[in-house]
């Protein structure tokens, strides 16, 4: 059997990284025009979500309830699907989950990972009480968590007195 026929090449490498497929944006998004604009207005209005920074090739993927192992599935295949599109990066917006169990946390990793992999850029966006727990963690190794929160100061000055 000659060694190209066993999948070694010349070079020595075995079994050779496949190129990368190319990437088309023919995926339809559910989402229209309108729809869109009354989520951002519901965004907006919103009192407890601060405004988020647009780009316009930016796709944000948004759970506004608990993530358990109840929902987890079709969050993280609406992630996979924007992480699909190849965005400039992707915003996971948790701001509205008052609680994430370990399938949860462990699907943000598991996103984290395969948007690295495919070289997008992942921001987390955490109500308070789940930053604390990613930061106690270490799991804020995995992806940026914004916006950067601008009440630590005034936490620490508050502590020292």
């Amino acid at each position: 059997m000659s060694e190209k026929s066993k999948g070694v090449r010349a070079s020595g490498d075995i079994f050779p990284a496949p190129s990368a497929p190319e990437v088309t944006n023919k995926l339809e998004i559910p989402l229209g025009a309108a729809a869109a604009e009354v989520a951002a207005a519901s965004l907006a209005a919103d009192p407890v979500a601060p405004e988020t920074p647009t780009l316009p090739c930016a796709e944000t993927v948004r759970q506004d309830e608990d993530l358990t192992l109840e929902n987890v599935t079709p969050f993280r295949d609406r992630a996979f699907t924007a992480i699909g599109l190849r965005p400039c990066l992707l915003r996971i917006d948790l701001r509205r989950a008052n609680f994430v169990d370990t399938s949860g946390l462990a699907t943000l990793v598991t996103i984290a990972r395969v948007a690295k992999m495919v070289h997008v850029p992942l921001e987390i966006w955490p109500a308070p009480h789940l930053r604390r727990v990613l930061s106690l963690t270490g799991l804020t190794r995995y992806f940026s968590v914004q916006p950067p929160e601008p009440q630590a100061a005034s936490e620490n000055d508050a502590s020292d007195e």
